[in-house]
């Protein structure tokens, strides 16, 4: 959270005490501290779902050069698994599948992708 601008969490903060009809700060503090669901939708109102391809094109482009020496470092028919959180809508992780397939086709090496569903998602979400 160091990232945000303090008057965007504050715009957020004050955002949930207006939708939960509370007075003041004081309220919604007492309110945190009884209801931990609370911590858990402020969580989600601070977040900013702020997506694309390829966002942070040197962290892509260093990020490609460590899959590339990891892949020619494999043996044939090894694992190689690489697991995209926390996007927003996707974009990076469909960022991340296009470097790998890039690489893996240069390499000839065959790529298996998957998806885990949202039930699954919940669950390791819980217990991570």
């Amino acid at each position: 959270m160091s990232q945000y601008k303090e008057e965007t969490i504050f715009r957020r903060i004050q955002k949930r005490i207006n939708t939960l009809n509370l007075a003041n700060i004081e309220q919604y503090a007492q309110l945190i501290q009884e209801d931990e669901r609370e911590i858990e939708l402020l969580h989600q109102e601070v977040l900013i779902g702020v997506t694309q391809f390829f966002r942070g094109l040197e962290s892509f482009d260093a990020l490609a050069e460590i899959i590339k020496k990891q892949l020619q470092q494999r043996k044939e028919n090894s694992e190689f698994r690489l697991w995209s959180v926390a996007c927003s809508s996707g974009e990076e992780a469909y960022s991340l599948a296009i470097i790998v397939n890039e690489i893996s086709q240069a390499l000839h090496k065959n790529l298996v992708t998957t998806h885990l569903p949202t039930k699954k998602r919940e669950f390791y979400r819980q217990v991570v």
